[in-house]
Order: structure tokens, then sequence, then C-alpha cells
């Protein structure tokens, strides 16, 4: 199992059918829409194409590709214990505030990503029509049982 690590490895919050679940996802997957990411670059000049085999070729992660996004992602699963777990054998200080906070939530029962991205990407602008993308801190709408930092 893969260990958070700021602004490269992240805790990511899914809901999908009214249930819950914690994932630790490299970074790089969590663009939901790499269409409009792509566009991005290319309007800042760059000719730029992603290759979507690093997630699993899911070009586009909405309501129509989620079954297969989350089959693929299963084995980056974690528990809210799991979470507790690893973070109190965390021995760094700056490792545990940095890297042990939330920091995307997808919610495909909303169509809605919230992003508490540290850094410069911007994954609440990649989303796909029809979803909505918010910069927002969200550590509070969190139900209880699941904040492992508690």
């Amino acid at each position: 199992m893969k260990h958070p690590k700021y602004a490269e490895v992240l805790i990511v919050a899914i809901i999908n059918e009214g249930s819950f679940n914690w994932y630790i996802l490299d970074s790089d997957i969590c663009s939901l829409d790499l269409n409009i990411l792509e566009d991005a670059y290319r309007k800042k000049g760059y000719n730029f194409v992603i290759d979507e085999s690093y997630r699993f070729g899911i070009r586009v992660v909405d309501e129509t590709t989620k079954n297969e996004f989350l089959e693929n992602i299963k084995p980056f699963l974690i528990s809210t214990s799991g979470l507790k777990k690893m973070m109190s054998e965390e021995k760094e200080p700056e490792e545990i505030y940095y890297s042990y906070r939330p920091t995307i939530l997808i919610d495909f029962d909303k169509k809605c990503l919230l992003s508490y991205y540290p850094e410069y990407m911007s994954y609440e602008d990649y989303v796909p029509d029809s979803w909505t993308g918010k910069y927002q801190f969200f550590e509070d709408i969190i139900p209880e049982k699941f904040r492992f930092w508690e």
C-alpha cells in the first residue's frame, strides 16, 4: 500500500451510490477530464497529448465510466482505521501535517469534485461537462466516522 506523499500521492474521498470510501491515489489520475486538461496546456502554447493508459485507458471519469474507474482503483482503497494506523506510524510531524490531509473529494452522486490541493494544479477546473468543480476546504463535511485525523 502506498503512503500519502505531499502533492504526489493523495488521500481522496469518493462517494458513490451513497457509499463513502477513502483511497490513496497518485495525483495524476485525479483530473477527471483529460480532454479539458489537454486543452488547457494547448492554450498555454504546449503541444501536449495525454496518454490515458496510466489511468486505465479512461479519458473522462464521469457517471458513464465510474464503474470501470472504481474497479481499477480498488487496490488503493483504504479504510478509515487503516488511515489512522498509517498516520499513527508516521514518524515525521511535518509529513503528518502535509501528507495526511484529504485533498480531493469526488462525489459521483452529486457530480461534484471538491479540491483542496495545496499546489498549482486546479483539479476543480478539469471536471466533465455537467459536473461542478470547486476549490474548497471539505474536512468539515466528512461524516465523523470517516475522520481518520481526529
